[in-house]
């Protein structure tokens, strides 16, 4: 049973995470970080930092490594948008 949200009361997670130019590791686990027992946020905004660059722009191995990572822990949302900002002093 699905229970209609009051849209006066909307619970959001904002949460931010500098790679430091490194590809998720094996081992990472998210879920500290994007879940909480007592807490289910209605949205959840997640701002990833200096992810590593490929070779062409074309391919981004590290944004969807990380984003699927964050899907995986996230099972039962869906990504809304993706943005991806280059600075030219990088």
């Amino acid at each position: 049973m699905k229970v209609a949200l009051d849209p006066s009361i909307i619970s959001i997670l904002i949460g931010s995470f500098n790679t430091h130019l490194f590809y998720p590791p094996a081992n990472v686990n998210l879920s500290a970080w994007l879940t909480h027992p007592s807490v289910t946020p209605d949205i959840v905004a997640v701002g990833l930092q200096e992810l590593p660059l490929s070779v062409t722009l074309f391919e981004q191995k590290s944004e969807s490594q990380w984003r699927k990572l964050i899907e995986q822990t996230l099972p039962s949302y869906r990504l809304l948008s993706s943005i991806r900002m280059l600075s030219e002093f990088c």
